[in-house]
């Protein structure tokens, strides 16, 4: 059975200073080094690194732009993890909230992953969420703080077998 993990998140990629970013990259990491294909949908919110830009950041993990309207895509690799990412700003619900839908759920449609997961308890990532469980993947999502009092921000999260199961 092919295995294939998708990071959905409305952060910033393994952004310095956040805990939460840096292990879901890490976890990424492992998966892909287990035999996942990885990949990860981002977007541009910076929350422990007030003074980075989203693209300059995008721009240290050597990504490449694509001009979009109304917001650039970046594109690359994190190793062997396929890495998109919208440049919104710091609001989740800011003008990219429909591109980064759109994005996300092309992004669904074409790797079909069977787990997704994600953190952060942002309402701009059920649409993607809702898209990648009514194609069949597992949604996991991960607390690493607080803030998750609204419990249905877990509703298309579900059980399913164990990622590192024969």
């Amino acid at each position: 059975m092919r295995r294939s993990i998708l990071l959905a998140a409305h952060r910033a990629y393994a952004e310095p200073g956040n805990g939460a970013a840096i292990t879901m990259a890490t976890l990424l990491r492992w998966l892909a080094d287990a035999g996942f294909d990885a990949a990860a949908v981002m977007s541009g919110l910076i929350e422990q690194a007030p003074d980075l830009s989203i693209t300059r950041h995008h721009d240290t993990l050597n990504l490449l732009r694509h001009e979009a309207q109304p917001r650039a895509v970046v594109t690359g690799w994190d190793g062997s993890i396929a890495f998109t990412a919208l440049e919104t700003g710091r609001n989740p619900d800011d003008v990219g909230g429909v591109q980064f839908d759109t994005l996300a759920a092309e992004i669904v449609a074409s790797r079909r992953p069977t787990h997704v997961p994600t953190y952060g308890a942002d309402p701009c990532l059920e649409p993607a969420l809702a898209a990648a469980r009514a194609a069949g993947a597992e949604i996991v999502t991960t607390v690493h703080a607080s803030g998750f009092i609204d419990r249905t921000y877990f509703t298309d999260t579900g059980p399913f077998p164990p990622l590192f199961a024969p």
